[in-house]
């Protein structure tokens, strides 16, 4: 269910994960305009006039179904650069992205915060021993996420 992700942002790839309260997501709107949101909400006392649901992620079956509409989000994108789920067994299992895939995520604003829940689906055949869950990944031919330079990425190959 995507418990981190790696991103690149100001010069450097950092890793996110949810459960840490300070957990901040980069997503780009259906404009093209890059925002640091918040990545869900973890408990019942992070903001709690807000009304939002805790937690990380929104079903894409409940986003079709309507329960997120009161909240009136916006589909974004997340220029992850991999992406983490744990196991049954807590182990960690890293999924690299190409340049032109991204996570899929519902942007939702109150008062002066933006809030970032990752949109899910059912999980490919070929994970499911992994988790039952799985983040919507989306292709996007012709978009750029922030990358690291490319002499960065052939030097880690070796």
């Amino acid at each position: 269910m995507c418990a981190g992700l790696a991103l690149f942002r100001d010069m450097q790839e950092v890793k996110v994960f949810f459960p840490n309260p300070r957990a901040r997501l980069l997503c780009r709107t259906g404009t093209g305009m890059d925002i640091d949101a918040i990545w869900g909400r973890r408990n019942e006392k992070e903001y709690p006039d807000s009304g939002l649901p805790v937690t990380g992620w929104a079903r894409k079956e409940s986003l079709a179904a309507g329960k997120w509409d009161r909240f009136d989000g916006e589909e974004v994108l997340i220029p992850a650069l991999s992406y983490m789920e744990k196991d049954d067994r807590r182990h960690s299992h890293w999924f690299e992205l190409e340049k032109d895939q991204f996570l899929c995520g519902l942007l939702i604003s109150w008062r002066d915060l933006r809030f970032l829940y990752m949109v899910t689906i059912p999980t490919p055949e070929a994970y499911r021993h992994i988790h039952h869950r799985w983040v919507q990944i989306q292709r996007i031919q012709g978009m750029d996420k922030p990358m690291p330079p490319e002499q960065w990425i052939n030097r880690a190959l070796f």
